[in-house]
């Protein structure tokens, strides 16, 4: 048995419930969130990071930790900046503002067809087809984000009875549907062009699905795996803050439902093994979002800071080793995040240690921190599995697990104050290789043939930090690796120009793209 007691928190006191960004993304109408975003994309505008404004829509009530469990769960609403798509922290704001614009107005045309994507808007998929998805999903995720706990019957009876006129379902069994035919495309990935549209299609209808959806929130493990996939199909759409929204969400759902304290009062022997294996699992991928969210925007934690006692799952439960003595890449992904969770709340405790000591040696914490992960990385063979997967599922499951580590290890150095473009600057140096090393990994997943569904996968990966950090070097430093930088950013271009032929929402990072290789073609002349 594989388990670790829970770090010590870092704060004495409760987190408190409530999610500023909830009220001001999912309150807001359609048309609010496209006009915010033509005010972000507005070439006079001087700040990608405005206040976020007051929408009109009512003030829910905070919550408390004598809140019943069958209380609606509403969030307080507060002032906050939004987050930037890429990251919040960065020496240099010009190259990233302009890739961070050219997301905003991605994700502005992605908006603009929302109106008509409402849940009486049915499009043609037989119930068949339908079904499959629906159990491809539920099988193939059955142990993540705490789907193995939906009601699996039920999900699989409504695509012969969704479009009954007399029958009508609730927000939250509708949400959940159609984010389970999501990811069931793109297990499938069977369809090229009807796909990304059906897609596309689906994850409007959520859109359109949530105010309706918020009225009615209940902490019940429904709307939790709601708030969860929601969540996550709005990162692959690099909309961070309604991910962020729905994640804080979800811890909060989390919290009413005690799953925080699955080790602490609860006898595992005395329930269901695999759905206790299927919590702790669900809660570990919780801790790791929440990390994911301090570390990329810069924002407090919502649940890791708090009092919780959940194990590491029992990964040698029904266990099944391949011909190499390998665990499943499942586990074995989840084994290293998990690691790299554990690596990452160290280094956040070594900023705060950091900020308050002024002898405190951040450089050579965030040297060992940085060999730590290579390290988890070469233990669990990440990438040599990854290259020998033929599996597109399994490729992303290492993947995500290796580009969570490499982009750590960038994150982890722009933290310092000589953090600069410069080949004198060693921690830009190993923020450059790492760059390298991601885009090739991120290659391999969009490559030899890009669709809807693997460009979606980039998208979950995070690649624009990577990107970010190529076009800042060639923009400013000269070495013997610029020519294959140039030609690799712009193997990528070319992976997203495909997508662009079917979704115009891709064409604004296409041109940006297109742009700053012009750019740093030119210069690139200063050591």
């Amino acid at each position: 048995m594989c388990a670790y007691n829970r770090p010590h928190r870092r704060t004495t006191g409760r987190a408190a419930f409530g999610s500023t960004a909830w009220n001001s993304d999912i309150a807001y109408t359609l048309s609010e969130r496209i006009q915010n975003l033509e005010q972000l994309i507005d070439p006079g505008n001087s700040s990608l990071h405005p206040t976020r404004p007051h929408s009109g829509s009512p003030v829910s009530s905070a919550f408390s930790t004598s809140v019943q469990r069958n209380a609606p769960a509403s969030p307080k609403d507060e002032d906050t900046k939004m987050l930037n798509p890429i990251i919040d922290s960065w020496p240099r704001a010009k190259i990233r503002d302009q890739l961070t614009n050219a997301l905003y107005k991605s994700r502005r045309i992605m908006l603009q067809d929302a109106p008509a994507c409402t849940s009486e808007d049915n499009f043609s998929m037989p119930p068949e087809r339908a079904k499959v998805l629906i159990e491809d999903c539920l099988e193939q995720l059955k142990g993540d984000l705490f789907i193995g706990l939906v009601d699996a019957e039920l999900m699989k009876s409504l695509p012969d009875i969704i479009d009954k006129v007399h029958v009508h379902l609730h927000a939250s069994v509708l949400l959940v549907y159609y984010l389970l035919l999501c990811q069931g495309h793109l297990i499938r990935e069977d369809g090229y062009r009807s796909c990304g549209d059906i897609v596309s299609r689906l994850y409007l209808k959520c859109i359109n699905l949530l105010p309706q959806w918020r009225l009615g929130a209940t902490a019940n493990t429904t709307y939790l795996v709601g708030a969860l996939l929601m969540s996550l199909i709005a990162a692959e759409n690099q909309d961070f803050d309604l991910s962020w929204s729905l994640h804080r969400q979800a811890c909060q759902f989390a919290q009413l439902l005690d799953l925080h304290n699955l080790d602490r009062y609860q006898d595992p022997s005395s329930v269901d093994t695999m759905t206790f294996e299927h919590k702790r699992h669900g809660f570990w991928q919780l801790i790791q979002a929440d990390l994911n969210f301090c570390l990329y925007h810069d924002v407090p934690p919502t649940i890791f800071a708090t009092d919780w006692t959940v194990n590491i799952p029992w990964l040698g439960f029904n266990l099944e080793l391949d011909g190499a003595g390998y665990p499943p890449v499942n586990i074995a992904s989840f084994i290293a995040n998990s690691r790299l969770t554990f690596i990452g709340m160290g280094f956040l405790e070594a900023i705060g240690k950091a900020t308050v000591d002024p002898y405190f040696d951040l450089e050579s914490c965030i040297e060992s921190t940085c060999g730590k992960i290579r390290v988890t990385i070469q233990e669990w063979h990440l990438e040599d599995r990854f290259h020998k997967s033929s599996l597109l599922l399994d490729k992303l499951f290492l993947a995500d697990a290796l580009l969570a580590g490499l982009n750590f290890i960038i994150i982890m150095n722009s933290k310092l104050p000589c953090f600069f473009p410069s080949s004198s600057c060693k921690h830009w140096k190993s923020a450059v290789q790492t760059a390298r090393h991601i885009v090739e990994i991120v290659l391999e997943v969009g490559f030899p043939s890009p669709s809807d569904a693997t460009i979606r996968r980039i998208f979950f990966l995070r690649p624009f930090l990577a990107v970010l950090t190529l076009y800042e070097n060639l923009a400013v430093v000269t070495d013997e690796m610029r020519c294959k930088d140039i030609l690799s950013l712009g193997r990528l271009q070319k992976v997203l120009a495909i997508g662009a032929e079917y979704r115009p929402d891709l064409v604004p990072i296409v041109e940006v793209m297109e742009s700053l290789a012009h750019l740093v073609r030119g210069q690139g002349t200063h050591p």
